[in-house]
């Protein structure tokens, strides 16, 4: 949402403040009804905002001039530059010109092409063997000495563009010297951050698609960075390069090699390394930035992450200039990752001796924002200031500040024509047509109404081409992906507004100036997070991926609709459901999924499944192809060690997202008995929210603060339970195998397989009336104790689902959780999460913190408080002061007349913070129930099985200090 009047000039923030704080009490008190009087202010004195009802046609904006909205004038920089042996985190000041100034004004560079003619060929290259040096090559990598390489999937997009967007960030106030978010806190929602996150949320969709993607605001979260500039020493080249003379290149003013580049070629004759040293074991998005050109070519960057090494092509005919997004992937703590540049094409006529590679500048994950204007920078994450700051750090040697337009003005008004004169900036609109690219920027609206509205502008000449079309395209999609089934839960509710559009003034951020007409633009307001409705639908993960999902079908609509072949869009397929992984012998497994659903809005029809390795559930390869059947048995494996797996479904749509995951570590002696994992933990949705605090500045420089929901599936509910507790069983020396609830509650057990030694009930954050335990599932459980068989159950709301106040807490259930468990429900919501062990018990040595693993956010993490049933005991107990004696967080019930032993726990296994932790406290656990480690000592490897879908795993040479079985 944009207001019409500046939110930093006198009175207005402070009304803006008060009428928030009004309203927020209202709320609370539960009289959120209209108020006439207090709504009209807020419209009629501070603010028009895009839209003030479904039916409004004009508005005051017609009284005004359409450049008081879209005014953005430029304060003078003074940056102070910051240097690390691997990370160039700022750059000198650059000022605006006067020839600058005029040429923004028509939105078009007027020297956008005089560095666009080719590379000077007739110099001598430099040799280098630096890579060779390190005894590491191209050759290395290709060997499968960093694990699999593969290449990023082709899809519906690829060969396009898309220029994406979300809107406002904390923003700097040069009167008062503070920083403030641009939208205030209502209903739990900050627009700021939403659209951030609903951004990365598209941005991922249409890179799964095979677009190529220029984000005008940092993707997903990491406050960590690491930035390589071609004069790094962390940058390593091999193979004859030639030093350019440009004078428009990434890095600082005094660098003596701008950027280099070699001839490319239909092998890795020359190669360039950007390996840094990573802060932290986590996941970075990655970014590269290389000046376009008539002379070069769709560029390969092979990215060598944990998982093994994923190409991806850039082509810089097309774009340039700027960060191009290049996709997020998990690297170890250290310097195991790199990305690497190559000379190889896939096109031999790329390969004619005129046409080259460059290797400038690589971004690993985002950083903490260091934009500074005298009073200090933000404190706040990169990706969560506005499109303005990502700008001036992207900016090129030799290019005006786009930035920072015109003298006189705020950053927050500077911010809201920079996305789109960046996409200018970056688009090489000479190579491809306008069809080949495309903007689009995340909003969401206020002032009461509901529903999605789609922008374009009041006047024909700042609209861009198609730009109506556009607009209404978007919106109508968003409101068909709202009506599919299963969406909305109990008590949500959609409206499609009768308008779908608005024009009532010239947004700034879809000028056809600015833009210099290069692609079609328009800006979603999603939905209107001041409305209670809406905003709880914007709270929703599966909400904010539909909107996602919408747009990136609008986009690919778009663009079939006005390609001459006239082809059809296909749509992703939806992710595959990982049903269980099972041992089938000391070296082999099999992987069994469900297909997805397919429909015109979950996804298109797989025409085939990708299989992910991995050696710690965290770090995947690209997967290997499996185009008959949805099962595939994986040979060669090492006995003991553990191996994870996750699905992707594609077609020619791309790829989906792929599949929670499962994992196993095969036993030393064949036909042993091994733990079984039950991952239970299936919920994305509103309870798992992530909160975000601040201490004030929320919507002005006179904002209060408060908790602001952040919507991040990958950290909601990352579908890695099962990875967390297999990593552990291990490292005790454990043999175990894994499998959904749904399967274990129908699986039959193969003929000659023994029982498992443990079974494992885990259900994670799972709310209480989502657990599923049927009545068949409750008599399987309840046969396998009386029997003898060892259980573990585990969960936050595991017992309030069975013995709690729900409606699935039945009679069976209630009996189950008291008889067979051993223990009750003392309360919900347990006031602590600090847990220590009970003196002289199996856990007594046992160190136990509980870690939700949704930092840098907050969650609601609320464990379940349990009674001890008679016989049974206490495990472990919570810590604080205000603890009950008699509440628990774990117990151990030894089930009389020769039955098994059942430990329980309030919380999750996998959220015991660390690896370590988590191991010892198994590995206690699991001897206290009579279960008994492998031997090492009696280790054989059997020979490899066959099936109709048989894959190896080949060894993989040793990294990160050992060897390690790969796939």
């Amino acid at each position: 949402m944009v207001y019409l009047i500046s939110p930093d000039k006198g009175l207005f923030p402070m009304l803006i403040n008060l009428f928030t704080q009004i309203e927020d009490f209202r709320s609370r008190e539960g009289k959120r009804s209209e108020s006439s009087l207090l709504r009209g202010l807020w419209l009629a004195l501070f603010c028009v905002p895009l839209i003030a009802t479904g039916e409004t046609t004009q508005s005051l904006a017609d009284t005004m001039t359409s450049s008081v909205l879209a005014s953005e004038v430029a304060i003078e920089t003074s940056v102070t530059a910051t240097t690390s042996p691997d990370e160039i985190s700022t750059q000198p000041a650059l000022s605006a010109t006067a020839e600058a100034e005029a040429t923004w004004r028509k939105g078009v560079a007027l020297s956008r092409f005089a560095d666009d003619e080719p590379e000077d060929l007739t110099s001598s290259p430099t040799l280098f063997r630096e890579i060779e040096s390190d005894g590491n090559t191209t050759q290395t990598v290709q060997s499968g000495a960093y694990g699999r390489v593969s290449r990023r999937p082709e899809g519906s997009l690829t060969g396009r563009i898309v220029f994406a967007s979300g809107g406002h960030g904390w923003t700097w106030h040069t009167t008062t010297s503070l920083w403030y978010t641009q939208r205030p806190l209502t209903h739990g929602m900050v627009e700021d951050m939403g659209n951030l996150d609903q951004n990365s949320l598209f941005v991922d969709d249409v890179f799964r698609a095979g677009a190529t993607v220029v984000p005008l605001r940092p993707v997903g979260v990491q406050s960590a960075e690491r930035v390589l500039d071609n004069s790094s020493p962390l940058v390593r080249f091999q193979g004859p390069w030639y030093d350019s003379t440009s004078t428009l290149y990434f890095g600082r003013s005094y660098d003596s090699v701008p950027y280099r580049f070699a001839i490319a070629s239909l092998d890795d004759s020359a190669t360039a390394r950007f390996a840094p040293t990573f802060p932290k074991s986590d996941i970075y998005p990655v970014y590269v930035w290389a000046r376009d050109g008539a002379d070069r070519v769709l560029q390969t960057y092979r990215v060598a992450h944990a998982g093994g090494v994923t190409e991806v092509q850039v082509d810089h005919r097309m774009v340039g200039r700027g960060w191009v997004y290049i996709g997020e992937y998990y690297f170890n703590r250290g310097r195991g990752g790199f990305v690497e540049v190559t000379s190889r094409v896939d096109d031999p006529a790329l390969a004619d001796g005129h046409r080259v590679v460059v290797a400038d500048a690589v971004r690993f994950g985002n950083g903490m924002g260091d934009v500074n204007r005298g009073g200090g920078a933000s404190g706040w994450p990169r990706e969560q200031e506005p499109a303005s700051y990502w700008a001036e750090r992207a900016m090129g040697q030799g290019t005006a500040p786009l930035f920072d337009a015109v003298d006189g003005a705020e950053d927050q008004s500077n911010n809201v024509g920079t996305p789109p004169r960046m996409s200018a900036h970056m688009n090489r609109e000479t190579s491809g047509t306008f069809f080949d690219r495309i903007y689009h920027g995340f909003h969401s609206n206020a002032s009461g109404g509901r529903g999605v509205v789609g922008l374009f502008n009041h006047d024909a000449e700042f609209q861009t081409d198609l730009q109506v079309q556009w607009a209404e395209k978007v919106a109508r999609a968003i409101n068909r992906e709202m009506t599919d089934p299963g969406l909305l839960t109990e008590g949500m509710t959609w409206t499609e507004r009768r308008k779908l559009t608005d024009s009532h003034i010239n947004f700034g951020e879809i000028r056809r100036d600015y833009l210099n007409n290069e692609m079609a633009a328009t800006i979603s307001e999603v939905a209107f997070h001041d409305n209670a409705e809406d905003a709880r639908l914007l709270r929703s993960p599966k909400v904010r991926m539909a909107f996602a999902r919408a747009v990136y079908r609008a986009v690919g609509d778009f663009f079939m609709e006005h390609d001459p072949a006239k082809p059809t869009f296909v749509l992703q397929p939806a992710s595959p459901r990982l049903l269980a992984v099972d041992v089938v012998s000391s070296s082999s497994v099999m992987v069994r999924w469900d297909a997805p659903t397919t429909s015109p809005l979950a996804g298109g029809e797989p025409r085939g499944f990708r299989v992910h390795h991995s050696v710690d559930g965290l770090a995947f390869d690209g997967g290997v192809e499996i185009t008959t059947g949805t099962r595939v048995r994986w040979d060669g494996l090492v006995a003991g060690e553990s191996n994870f797996f996750q699905v992707s479904a594609y077609n020619k749509g791309g790829v989906s997202r792929p599949s929670g995951v499962m994992g196993v570590a095969t036993p030393a002696v064949e036909g042993t008995s091994v733990a079984l994992l039950v991952g239970g933990f299936t919920v994305l949705d509103e309870s798992l929210a992530l909160n975000q605090k601040a201490d004030a500045y929320l919507g002005s420089i006179y904002g209060r603060g408060g908790a602001l929901v952040r919507v991040v599936p990958r950290l909601m509910n990352p579908g890695n339970q099962i990875a967390e507790v297999g990593r552990a069983l291990a490292k005790s020396g454990y043999a175990f195998e894994s499998c959904a609830m749904a399967d274990y509650e129908s699986r039959k057990q193969r003929s000659g397989k023994p029982e498992p030694s443990v079974v494992f009930i885990m259900t994670g954050r799972q709310p209480a009336g989502e657990v599923q335990f049927s009545t068949a599932l409750l008599e399987r459980l309840t046969k396998r104790v009386q029997g003898g068989g060892a259980l573990v159950v585990s969960g936050t709301d595991l017992v309030s689902a069975l013995d709690g106040p729900t409606s699935r807490s039945l009679p069976e259930s209630r009996a189950f959780s008291r008889v067979v468990l051993g223990v009750g429900l003392a309360s919900t919501d347990s006031e602590t999460l600090a847990v220590k062990p009970v003196e002289g018990e199996l856990l007594s040595s046992a160190t136990v913190e509980i870690d939700a693993g949704t930092a840098p956010f907050e969650t609601n993490y609320a464990a379940d408080a349990l009674t001890a049933q008679a016989g049974a005991k206490p495990l472990l107990s919570f810590s604080s002061e205000q603890a009950d004696a008699e509440k628990f967080a774990a117990v151990l019930y030894q089930s009389p007349d020769g039955g098994g032993a059942v430990a329980t726990f309030g919380f999750g296994l996998e959220h015991v913070a660390g690896d370590g932790p988590r191991t010892d406290l198994l590995g206690s656990l699991l001897k206290g129930l009579g279960v008994e480690p492998m031997s090492q000592q009696t280790m054989k490897t059997a020979a490899p099985g066959t099936s109709s879908n048989s894959k190896s795993a080949p060894k993989r040479a040793a990294r990160n200090g050992r060897a390690r079985g790969r796939r």
